[in-house]
């Protein structure tokens, strides 16, 4: 394993852009490295943690289908009493 430290660009939400130095590394699309991160701003508080979390998880559900509680817990109900697999109560 090589430690090599370089100061790197976030380029969006999931990628890091290596300054030019750090391609001699032979790198390529795909490959695992452990990042450790340093910033000029310190550690996010943890109320901030959990809201970029939040924040992403919306995105990610943004112009999903919604359904209602009742209807998902009655759902639940009918697939765990045996429906799934072809099972009739009333019959």
């Amino acid at each position: 394993m090589a430690i090599m430290h370089f100061t790197a660009k976030i380029r969006d939400n999931r990628t890091i852009e290596i300054p030019e130095e750090a391609r001699g590394l032979g790198l390529e699309p795909g490959d695992e490295v452990t990042v450790s991160v340093a910033t000029r701003h310190g550690l996010p508080r943890p109320g901030n943690i959990g809201h970029a979390i939040m924040s992403q998880i919306a995105e990610r559900h943004k112009g999903r289908r919604m359904t209602s509680s009742t209807t998902t817990e009655r759902l639940l109900h009918e697939a765990r009493s045996g429906a799934a697999y072809g099972y009739d109560p009333s019959e």
